[in-house]
């Protein structure tokens, strides 16, 4: 418990520091301090306590998180979509989920699609995704696809030997300039289209402090119309540093209460 504290007392000043830094923390993936997936947050979290870690590996995280810039794709068929929904509920696809009668058991929120016909579902593949479900009308489920992986071992190698002078040999993690990637640009303006077309009341999503839910919020801060930021509802799932970040891409109102999870898409 007492490591649990200090990792969370480093990590807070660690943001602190970026954020008067004007870092650009909120989508900086330097800032996504996880201990549960190989990233750049991770080796952070490492130096924090000089874990000793190897230079191949700490290299190969390194060149993972340029190659994630330009990796996958998102798409959104434009079937016809009917304007009587309230609420979009954006969450993340497993396709073992989908039920045989289109509707889907969504384990964030722990409901099924079918519970308000209201409600909206953005569905987001956590890996490929090319086929075409059968579903219910209130479900989307995004195709996700990978792009060009030559072309993007290029990109990202030029991008690592660019990065490595400026960040003295990658000793110093948050020097390194990292772009918004693909992934994040399309579903902003696939989440942006789909509010502004059904004139949504409320967007809700399953908050993890993740690079790519801050800049979406923060789009939708900036492109929609007046007053519509304000109908972002997150729920908090799990991040060490969740709490820590400031206002441009922090959802306007956050529960992190599980059991009344349902009550704002109800």
């Amino acid at each position: 418990m007492d490591q649990q504290f200090r990792i969370l007392k480093k990590s807070k000043n660690f943001i602190k520091i970026g954020l008067s830094q004007k870092k650009n923390v909120e989508f900086n993936p330097n800032y996504f301090l996880t201990s549960w997936a190989e990233s750049i947050g991770y080796l952070n979290i490492k130096l924090f306590f000089k874990t000793k870690i190897s230079i191949i590996k700490k290299y190969k995280i390194i060149l993972k998180e340029f190659f994630s810039i330009y990796r996958d794709k998102l798409e959104h068929e434009h079937r016809f979509v009917a304007n009587n929904f309230e609420n979009i509920i954006m969450s993340y696809f497993f396709p073992e989920n989908l039920n045989k009668n289109g509707s889907y058991d969504d384990r964030y929120f722990s409901t099924n699609t079918n519970s308000n016909k209201k409600n909206l579902w953005i569905l987001i593949p956590v890996s490929k995704n090319t086929n075409n479900y059968k579903t219910n009308n209130n479900i989307i489920i995004l195709k996700r696809k990978k792009i060009h992986f030559f072309q993007n071992i290029l990109f990202s190698l030029i991008i690592f030997f660019q990065n490595f002078l400026k960040s003295f040999f990658f000793s110093k993690n948050e020097s390194i300039k990292f772009k918004n990637s693909i992934f994040s640009k399309n579903l902003s303006s696939i989440v942006i289209n789909l509010i502004i077309k059904n004139k949504i009341n409320k967007f809700i999503f399953p908050y993890e402090a993740q690079p790519h839910q801050h800049f979406l919020v923060s789009e939708i801060k900036k492109k929609n119309p007046k007053g519509q930021s304000n109908r972002v509802y997150a729920y908090c799932y799990s991040s060490t540093t969740s709490g820590l970040y400031k206002e441009r891409g922090i959802p306007k109102f956050t529960s992190c209460k599980w059991n009344n999870s349902k009550e704002y898409f109800m």
